[in-house]
């Protein structure tokens, strides 16, 4: 059993309920997760490897902002991104920020040291998440498919990861940041 984009509540009732009727229980989550949106972070890592449950990642690449091929100055004229009403998750209005560009340049920075494309390496700093089981590729033809798969012989080290991970990282959030802080002085 898989479940998409529950909120970690929504999740944590099914698996109560699956228990108490000795259901089957969910065993697979599908979630966005990529350099771009790590929201997930919050709360699904821990409560995905606690419970034994696989994550499987869509918008890998953010809707292609990842694949290397867009610039901050054009508005994008194909693709995904070109095409995505405002509110979409995978929005040029939502990609095209000062954060996202930064990012793009330590991958591109990573890219280039490495002879491998923007792209791939996106996908394998995914890789290195120790929560993620499986990454659904968004490809739309053979050579993005060919491209893409490369990247299972990208192993970034960690350098490369935690460059990766520092520029992409989460704001600090209540009660997150105080559960981090203090729970590390009481020892939990």
């Amino acid at each position: 059993i898989g479940i998409s984009n529950f909120k970690a509540w929504q999740l944590m009732k099914c698996l109560q309920i699956s228990d108490l009727h000795s259901w089957p229980r969910v065993v697979s989550a599908q979630y966005q997760y990529s350099l771009l949106k790590r929201d997930i972070e919050y709360e699904f890592p821990d409560f995905l490897l606690n419970e034994k449950i696989g994550l499987v990642v869509w918008g890998a690449l953010g809707g292609g902002f990842l694949s290397g091929k867009y610039n901050p100055l054009e508005n994008p004229t194909s693709g995904r991104l070109a095409s995505a009403y405002p509110q979409a998750e995978y929005s040029w209005e939502r990609r095209n920020t000062a954060q996202n560009w930064n990012i793009m340049k330590t991958i591109d920075e990573i890219a280039q040291k490495r002879n491998a494309t923007c792209a791939q390496i996106a996908l394998a700093w995914l890789k290195k998440q120790n929560f993620v089981t499986s990454i659904l590729l968004g490809a739309r033809n053979r050579n993005q498919l060919q491209e893409n798969l490369r990247a299972v012989d990208i192993d970034l080290d960690e350098d490369e990861v935690n460059a990766l991970s520092d520029i992409s990282c989460l704001s600090e959030l209540y009660p997150y940041r105080f559960v981090r802080q203090f729970g590390r002085q009481s020892g939990g």
